[in-house]
């Protein structure tokens, strides 16, 4: 009766004989206590993405959390490690080693008078490599999860954002910083690369005003307003100030750095004409909209067509 497994899920059973009264048997007594059940693992629930509030929640849990210091200790081959220069090393070690190769010996392989790839041919392998990962993604089924952890490829659709800015960092709220790792960020970064030119065809139609900056942002089909009226740019006091903080019920609440002179105040004036067709904030969050459509919707396909044929 009592087995290995018996012992992993109760951990305080006991088994022992007792005295012979009638028959020429031993009676077995087992003694048992409560079941030991094993820490289950995190797993996400497909459900939770249908409940009302959802995104808002995941977003302010993930921004919420901050860690710092460092790992106090650190088991290494059986013992644990409490030296901060003995883990530095551990970890350091342990990822040398990962890859590393066991054999002493290996072919050499004499490439001289090989023939090189041109740039051009280099841009089309790269290509090629993007466009099979982009394929692949889409054949991916939104219901399942491609890692233990739970989590959907529908999860992935809705918090990308929220998953890219935690990684790399914001370089604005439209675009995310450059990453500097030596591994797995080759894929973003060439996407990542691309910000110039999608900047150039791109213009940003304002919501409730809280991603655009009021100075500094092409919005609305404008070239930004601090390059159009330079010198007030420089009197602001706020120059990265968003559209939402500097509009109100009443209109425009502009503030600057001291009292305008009065060929500045005709400038001001200037601006706010420039404004006046500003219907206001509202409720939707802004967005990015694309200069070469009528929808203002952007797609790859429409990208390539304004590229012309490679």
């Amino acid at each position: 009766m009592y087995s290995a497994q018996w012992e992993e899920l109760f951990t305080l059973i006991r088994q022992s004989t007792l005295p012979k009264l009638v028959s020429d048997h031993n009676p077995v007594l087992l003694t048992c206590g409560d079941m030991n059940f094993k820490k289950s693992y995190f797993k996400f629930e497909n459900w939770w993405m249908g409940d009302e509030g959802f995104k808002e929640k995941v977003s302010f849990w993930w921004s919420s959390f901050v860690v710092t210091g460092t790992a106090e200790s650190l088991k290494v081959e059986g013992s644990n490690v409490t030296d901060p220069t003995d883990i530095k090393e551990a970890i350091k070690s342990y990822y040398e080693n990962l890859y590393k190769e066991t054999e002493v010996w290996r072919p050499e392989l004499q490439l001289q008078g090989i023939t090189c790839i041109n740039e051009d041919e280099k841009e089309k392998l790269h290509k090629q490599i993007e466009e099979k990962i982009l394929e692949c993604i889409k054949l991916c089924v939104m219901e399942k999860a491609p890692g233990p952890n739970g989590f959907p490829m529908s999860f992935y659709l809705i918090f990308w954002e929220d998953v890219i800015r935690s990684k790399y960092g914001e370089y604005n709220p439209w675009c995310s910083n450059v990453s500097v790792d030596a591994y797995g960020v080759g894929v973003w970064n060439t996407i990542r690369n691309l910000r110039q030119k999608l900047e150039a065809n791109t213009y940003i139609e304002v919501g409730d005003g809280r991603r655009t900056k009021l100075w500094t942002d092409a919005w609305n089909k404008q070239i930004p307003l601090k390059e159009s009226f330079p010198d007030l740019f420089l009197l602001c006091s706020n120059p990265d100030a968003n559209i939402n903080e500097c509009w109100t019920a009443q209109g425009w609440d502009l503030i600057f750095k001291r009292f305008l002179n009065d060929w500045e105040v005709e400038r001001v004036a200037k601006l706010l004409e420039l404004l006046e067709k500003f219907p206001g904030i509202t409720n939707a969050p802004d967005s990015l909209r694309w200069k070469h459509s009528k929808d203002g919707a952007f797609t790859v396909s429409r990208a390539y067509k304004m590229e012309g044929p490679h």
